[in-house]
């Protein structure tokens, strides 16, 4: 049901049409001039204003600037008498949905109405298939199947909109500047910079002058004005990785900053002023840095306002099956190779192995695997020499080496699906057993196959 406002100083005309709309199953707001009918609006979530355009007082063209002000949404329709084009242009150059000429037909005016509302409806559609496709984009680059990591997500599209500062932790290699990207591109700062700044990758003696800006002269090699990036960040988003490596004179002048806006380039009197939103994250515990002093712990309250954590890969094991055929998807592109699937031996290999580089050596193994593999699959051969061999294919090597009835049966499974390239139904049949209950084996070894 919407709900439409009615300005007319007619009385008759005005009960007339809120009848008509009611009959419609609208809702009908009525007033008599335009400043009555302003402060209806400033009170009510009003869809549709039809209002005439000769008024007591505020006129019609008046009534629709002020609406469109007080909800750049609404939509207005004017009724103007016979013969008053001019009116009418002026009133729609004004940005009125349209316009109706007295006297009108009750079906002329019935029609005009249900396309305004139409327009309406439109256009809300329009905005939420936008913020679908944006939390789309904002997520785009995260591939993740883990509970904790959707937890994750799900906290950073509440925490996006505001500009709370987030402190994001977590090992290297857990995507910290992925999320960090994902609360920019979700916040209503999208549309400026995102700005990453690796703190530990800049020597100490310049890190100050990057993130401040420095004038001329300030140090040797000063050559000219710079802007930092503080400054180049304005409107947008700063991400500082690793900040636990920034200095004690940058940290101060980083809280100074935070307190109240406040930037000075370094070798500069002057007191610059830039709005940026501040991400920071680590790789370290920077609380038992702050107890040794090595942090200031003001600094340390101000940015840690939203802290996530992200787990490390070994934590969130079925992400590996995912994250794998991602990345092969992603090199099979890059090299024009039509590599299909990744053996199940491999799978036992990365199941084993504890990622101490997490997803960003999940990444570098792939790449290594999908420049030697020869198609149509990835077998451990392919991987590089420091991961470990799959257990089961030792074992199979070695009699001795003793094993459980449980071992056996996961090894013999996985060796099924692998000769029949993955293929459920075949391997099923084979086996002897149905999907349900090779879906329950696959999922107790924390593992899953893409569908065939």
């Amino acid at each position: 049901m919407s709900k439409i406002l009615i300005i007319e100083d007619k009385k008759s005309l005005r009960r007339s049409l809120a009848i008509t709309l009611q009959l419609d199953a609208h809702e009908v707001l009525e007033a008599e001039n335009g400043e009555q009918g302003i402060s209806l609006l400033k009170k009510n979530r009003v869809d549709l204003v039809v209002t005439d355009m000769r008024l007591p007082g505020m006129d019609g063209i008046e009534v629709l600037k002020q609406a469109k002000t007080n909800d750049p949404n609404i939509e207005v329709i004017v009724m103007t008498a016979f013969g008053t084009i001019k009116n009418a242009v002026e009133a729609m150059q004004s940005g009125a949905f349209d316009y109706v000429s007295k006297p009108f037909r009750e079906d002329e005016f019935r029609i005009k109405v249900k396309k305004a509302l139409e327009k309406i409806d439109l256009n809300q559609k329009v905005k939420n298939l936008e913020k679908i496709v944006q939390r789309h984009i904002g997520f785009q680059k995260i591939v993740t199947v883990s509970p904790v990591m959707k937890a994750i997500l799900n906290q950073v599209q509440y925490v996006a909109p505001t500009d709370s500062s987030v402190f994001i932790s977590g090992e290297s290699g857990t995507g910290k500047e992925l999320i960090a990207g994902a609360v920019h591109q979700l916040s209503n700062r999208k549309d400026k910079p995102f700005i990453p700044v690796n703190c530990g990758a800049i020597p100490e003696n310049l890190l100050e002058s990057e993130l401040f800006g420095h004038v001329r002269g300030a140090f040797t090699g000063a050559v000219a004005d710079k802007k930092g990036l503080i400054e180049q960040a304005d409107g947008g988003t700063l991400f500082l990785d690793e900040i636990g490596e920034a200095s004690h004179g940058v940290q101060v002048r980083l809280l100074r900053f935070l307190e109240n806006g406040e930037i000075r380039r370094v070798g500069d009197a002057e007191i610059r002023y830039a709005d940026v939103r501040l991400i920071t994250a680590t790789n370290k515990d920077l609380e038992a840095t702050v107890k040794s002093g090595g942090f200031r712990e003001d600094l340390f309250y101000r940015i840690h306002v939203i802290p996530l954590h992200l787990p490390p890969l070994r934590e969130r094991k079925e992400d590996i099956l995912v994250l794998a055929y991602h990345f092969l998807k992603k090199y099979n592109r890059r090299f024009h190779k039509p590599l299909q699937y990744i053996a199940s031996e491999v799978f036992g290999i990365f199941l084993s192995h504890s990622w101490p580089g997490n997803v960003r050596e999940m990444e570098n193994v792939m790449e290594y695997a999908c420049t030697f593999a020869k198609p149509p699959k990835i077998i451990p051969d392919n991987l590089p020499q420091y991961l470990e061999k799959p257990i089961w294919k030792e074992a199979a090597k070695d009699e001795t080496n003793s094993r459980t009835l449980a071992d056996v049966e996961r090894s013999y499974i996985l060796h099924i699906l692998d000769a029949n390239h993955g293929h459920q139904k075949k391997a099923c049949k084979i086996l002897g057993i149905s999907k349900t209950t090779l879906y329950r084996r696959l999922k107790s070894y924390n593992m899953s196959l893409p569908k065939t």
